[in-house]
């Protein structure tokens, strides 16, 4: 990879940016907002009902970690399994393989810790959305369902499976309704490596504290000489400095948190607000002011 020059981004269509974004430091409010302007509901309706599944990557930020969220949305009292899946994401077959082999038990995923069977429990129903860019369907959202080829019957209705083509931003594509305009947005948000582009998008899908905060981290990642030198090479030494990338990222985020926390604090902000608009725990919040 080259160095990037000025106002340039690594894409969130990048894996490590996709993780990394997404999953770790906070992401689940960005996430949140996407979620809500996918089903079109009302973000209190998903703001704090949508939870991540833990994962063995967060134990290893290696550079080749499976790049798939993996969701669950407590809705109107019933939980829905969601999958963000980015462009380069390998496997989807075989998983939707093994979701017809599981379908009709008693939880759709074999799954590793108390927690995360706990969080499967009582599943209704998986959406699958895959982000790619094949530019192989007339629509920027399609929709499908799994159909038996001897029967031609769906097979479940309790799985469905999304491809967002976002190969239509590079087109004059014309959105049908007011969902495909903002997962248009959210598609230009992904793709652009323009810094500006980027922020002018946030601005566009996310309140002003949640859009600085993200262009912020985005620029924060891109910004690592060291991460931007790493080839795509899957050998053991690229591994060792992409992890070295995540410590310092993250070190590097908690102590901005840390200060921001202190600082509203001293402003007279409410807490809960605080903890809301930083992505922290009462807990967390408490510790930061203990050390100022």
């Amino acid at each position: 990879m080259k160095k990037l020059q000025e106002g340039e981004i690594i894409p969130l269509t990048d894996n490590y940016m996709f993780i990394q974004t997404f999953y770790y430091h906070g992401g689940i409010v960005w996430i949140e907002r996407f979620i809500s302007d996918y089903l079109d509901l009302p973000y209190d309706k998903v703001h704090n009902h949508l939870t991540k599944i833990p994962r063995d990557a967060e134990k290893d930020k290696r550079l080749t970690a499976d790049m798939q969220l993996d969701l669950v949305l407590e809705l109107d009292g019933e939980k829905i399994n969601i999958e963000l899946n980015n462009t380069n994401y390998l496997g989807l077959r075989e998983r939707n393989l093994a979701y017809v082999e599981l379908l009709g038990g008693h939880q759709y995923k074999k799954t590793s810790g108390k927690k995360s069977k706990e969080i499967y429990r009582n599943i209704k129903g998986t959406l699958q959305i895959n982000l790619n860019g094949f530019g192989t369907t007339e629509r920027l959202i399609n929709r499908y369902k799994l159909i038996s080829e001897e029967t031609n019957e769906i097979f479940s209705e309790n799985l469905r499976i999304d491809n967002v083509d976002m190969s239509k931003i590079k087109g004059k594509y014309k959105c049908v309704d007011k969902i495909e305009e903002k997962i248009y947005l959210w598609c230009i948000l992904f793709n652009t490596n323009n810094i500006y582009e980027f922020k002018d998008n946030c601005v566009k899908l996310l309140p002003e504290d949640e859009a600085e905060r993200m262009v912020e981290l985005v620029d924060y990642i891109s910004k690592d000489e060291e991460r931007i030198l790493l080839g795509d090479e899957e050998d053991q030494e690229e591994n060792i400095r992409a992890a070295k990338i995540g410590q310092a990222f993250e070190d590097g985020i908690e102590q901005k948190t840390k200060e921001s926390a202190i600082k509203f604090h001293k402003l007279g902000v409410d807490e809960e607000k605080i903890i809301e608009a930083l992505g922290i725990t009462k807990e967390k919040l408490d510790e930061y002011l203990k050390e100022k």
